[in-house]
């Protein structure tokens, strides 16, 4: 059970980390008003858009990555402790 918790754990922390990065990304067409306030300019680049998104992307995929590994392996550790009938 240990390792299925370690992969679990950093799943459940890349998941946490893509979703702020991908509303950071997407910030100001998400809230246009307090990020022309924030930032006091209307205008984003598009490098924001264009690294941003793949970025996270990647966080979030990797995070499904983990989580399937760690799915993998309960279910393996629940087949070894299951006695035989």
């Amino acid at each position: 059970m240990k390792t299925s918790a370690k992969y679990e754990s950093i799943g459940a922390v890349l998941a946490l980390v893509g979703a702020v990065a991908l509303v950071a990304v997407y910030y100001p067409i998400l809230n246009p008003e307090q990020f022309s306030l924030d930032s006091s300019r209307d205008n984003v680049p598009l490098i924001r858009y264009t690294l941003g998104t793949p970025a996270s992307l990647f966080i979030l995929a990797t995070a499904w990555h983990f989580n399937r590994k760690a799915m993998r392996l309960k279910r393996e550790e629940q087949d070894v402790q299951r006695p035989p009938t």
